[in-house]
């Protein structure tokens, strides 16, 4: 949808993305339609918890306006929810959780035994702490899934860089798969 006045003719939107939620909860705000506007959240209290103590003040203040806005919210993690309803008061009648499965069929342990050694680390998430993973990890084989920039990846002699996002992937969920089930170890770093 493009324009506010699109939106407005539904009855109900779903957004499924922090900022794009935010940013439906301002407008519903400001123009104070009926379209009930639902909004999700990947990681509110870690966007709130990245901000300096000053600048805090005032991103919780322009969230405050925004999550009024918002009809519903609803969270993909029960911790982000609990930090989120602590830090922005947020009544827990209008909060909830989204349960989301994994295709288990697909999304499986390999069925050969892996003989590989290799440490993997995937995602462009801003919390990804790739450059203290990348220097300290010097002497094994290391793959990495992301579209971030990474500091010094030069300086790792068995680095391998594999561009990809969620919503930009160079590689197939085939290829993601292979990668998760032929790594030795798996590391998320923050």
């Amino acid at each position: 949808l493009s324009t506010w006045d699109e939106i407005k003719q539904f009855e109900k939107v779903v957004s499924f993305t922090d900022y794009h939620s935010l940013s439906l909860g301002a407008l519903k705000q400001k123009y104070n339609v009926e379209t009930k506007i639902i909004g999700g959240f990947h990681g509110l209290s870690d966007i709130y918890h990245n901000y300096g103590r000053k600048d805090k003040i005032e991103f919780k203040k322009r969230v405050n306006y925004c999550l009024s806005g918002l009809d519903k919210i609803f969270f993909f993690g029960s911790p982000d929810k609990d930090e989120a309803i602590s830090i922005f008061s947020l009544e827990k009648k209008r909060c909830h959780l989204f349960q989301f499965g994994i295709d288990t069929s697909f999304w499986h342990p390999s069925e050969m035994e892996n003989s590989s050694n290799f440490i993997l680390s995937v995602g462009s998430d801003v919390n990804r702490d790739y450059e203290t993973l990348v220097s300290s990890s010097k002497n094994y084989p290391l793959k990495i899934v992301t579209e971030k920039i990474i500091e010094n990846s030069n300086k790792h002699p068995n680095l391998s860089l594999i561009n990809g996002s969620l919503h930009n992937s160079k590689i197939t969920d085939k290829d993601l798969r292979d990668l998760y089930q032929n790594a030795k170890i798996i590391v998320i770093p923050l």
